[in-house]
């Protein structure tokens, strides 16, 4: 990883076709979950890599990610929208410059991230109940 050309520790990749949050900063995540058997990951370039650390992770004080992955020869946070939306129950729109998160049962903006070198630079919680969606 270069430091120079890497994103910092709160900026996200969103992929859609990631199955796992994925972050190297051990120090985002909290409250260790303990499992014995969690096998290593492979990637699509055929490498095996350990799994040591399985927290959760404030993402906002609305969104909290379970599950996230700890991999330090990562050099960015991964946040998959498969994820986030099944466990949040929300939709993500990804906008040229920006993508938002609306809650499906309220129809509530629940966050939104700002891209910059293309990486979502911040997910902010949003506290304005008034902000709504009404995609169907």
């Amino acid at each position: 990883c270069n430091a120079a050309t890497s994103p910092s520790s709160n900026s996200w990749i969103i992929d859609l076709g990631a199955t796992k949050h994925f972050t190297p900063y051990l120090s985002l995540l909290f409250e260790v979950v303990e499992d014995k058997n969690v096998k290593p990951m492979c990637f699509l370039d055929g490498s095996n890599i350990p799994i040591f650390h399985i927290r959760k992770l404030i993402l906002s004080p609305t969104i909290t990610l379970k599950n996230v992955i700890c991999v330090s020869n990562f050099c960015f946070n991964l946040l998959s929208i498969i994820k986030i939306t099944k466990s949040q129950n929300c939709v993500a729109l990804v906008f040229p410059t920006s993508c938002a998160f609306y809650n499906l049962k309220t129809k509530n903006l629940i966050g939104v991230g700002e891209t910059r070198d293309d990486f979502i630079t911040t997910i902010n919680y949003c506290h304005n109940k008034m902000l709504h969606f009404n995609l169907f």
